[in-house]
């Protein structure tokens, strides 16, 4: 085996590896965020719970005011979570793309295609003499930046339980 093909069956080795941690990478990252995503409305159905269940004060008011804090903080950590996991993602996308442009310029374009169709640019199959273009609405709210929005929507109505609640409280101290 010649330096050049050795070069080339590492080459070809480590595209598949960054293609399957690309892979196991996005599994993971939207596995987590789903996790993340039951937990937060299993959180705020509590709150909701508490908030309408009982008359107590410390049932009714304070509690979903201590809950909706540690749901900001949930949301910092599935914020911190969601992030790591995009920027790994991207790290091994760039990796498989560097080898595939690298190493397999005439051979392989998938990677790299895909980036292209990922922008709204027209793609070219060569073999199927067809081209393909991501629709607008397709490419016009990227995932990351709708994970970022459903993370920062959990944010807001904890804040507005939170605010409720504490001016709730204070109305009642004020009255005793």
């Amino acid at each position: 085996m010649t330096m050049q093909d050795n070069n080339l069956e590492n080459a070809r080795v480590g595209y598949q590896v960054a293609v399957n941690l690309w892979t196991y990478e996005g599994e993971t990252l939207w596995s987590k965020f789903n996790a993340m995503l039951v937990a937060n409305g299993i959180f705020l159905a509590a709150i909701s719970l508490f908030m309408t269940a009982s008359n107590r004060p410390v049932f009714s008011i304070l509690l979903p005011c201590v809950m909706s804090s540690v749901g900001i903080i949930l949301c910092v950590f599935w914020f911190l979570l969601t992030k790591r996991g995009f920027e790994y993602h991207d790290y091994w996308v760039f990796s498989a793309r560097e080898i595939e442009r690298q190493y397999f310029k005439s051979l392989i374009q998938t990677v790299s295609r895909g980036e292209r169709f990922a922008d709204g640019q027209e793609v070219q199959f060569v073999g199927e003499k067809k081209a393909l273009k991501m629709s607008n609405l397709s490419w016009l709210v990227p995932a990351k930046c709708a994970a970022y929005v459903i993370i920062g929507l959990f944010i807001f109505l904890y804040l507005t339980i939170l605010i409720i609640n504490a001016t709730r409280l204070m109305g009642y101290f004020y009255v005793v």
